[in-house]
């Protein structure tokens, strides 16, 4: 008679466990989607200001790549952004 709250505990532990590990894997996809999105967007629009004459350009290195992914698009216009308020 004893067991069953210890039952229910474990139970409820491991479903806890379980639906924290799958945000996690949502939340860890979600950053690496960014992370590329990110990169590829870096690339996309040094290449449009390069190709108007526009001599600026953003790194792709660990720093801009992990600011893109943890940001997404606001982060990529923020580097864009500090870049241009930079250069005045």
């Amino acid at each position: 008679m004893g067991n069953e709250g210890l039952i229910i505990g474990i139970v409820t532990s491991v479903v806890i466990l379980i639906s924290l590990l799958k945000y996690k894997a949502k939340l860890l996809l979600r950053v690496l989607v960014r992370m590329v999105l990110g990169g590829i967007s870096i690339y996309l629009v040094n290449f449009i200001l390069g190709q108007n004459g526009i001599s600026t350009i953003i790194a792709i290195n660990p720093l801009t790549i992990l600011t893109s992914g943890l940001l997404g698009f606001p982060g990529v216009f923020l580097l864009y952004a500090v870049h241009f308020l930079s250069l005045v």
